[in-house]
């Protein structure tokens, strides 16, 4: 009865640390390819272009969107870089709360 035991436990005990390193290989690669709450490049989605153009319905004469990056916190923020020929480029950040609304955070001229 006690070797049925231990034959099990020991099975039990195999099968557990063998999850467990999968799941921590899983997360390394993860914090590798972004980290965790910072802001991150990427490539301007639907959510981007939402915000997008929010910050167009209340700034004009912008240029083109060179950089976007998006940052999850309790919400979104979105980090645009406008650039327009003949003009240093400007960064502006929308924070997007859980509910869809957004808000201008910070503008301001990149150096």
């Amino acid at each position: 009865m006690k070797k049925k035991i231990v034959l099990i436990m020991g099975v039990i005990l195999m099968f557990t640390s063998c999850y467990k390193t999968e799941v921590k290989n899983e997360r390394i690669i993860e914090k590798e390819n972004q980290l965790v709450g910072a802001p991150y490049e990427m490539q301007l989605d639907q959510r981007g272009k939402d915000a997008e153009t929010f910050i167009r319905s209340t700034e004009k004469d912008l240029g083109a969107v060179s950089r976007y990056r998006r940052q999850i916190v309790a919400g979104v923020n979105h980090y645009f870089e406008f650039t327009k020929m003949g003009r240093p480029p400007m960064e502006i950040i929308v924070y997007e709360n859980l509910n869809g609304e957004y808000k201008i955070m910070s503008k301001g001229i990149l150096e």
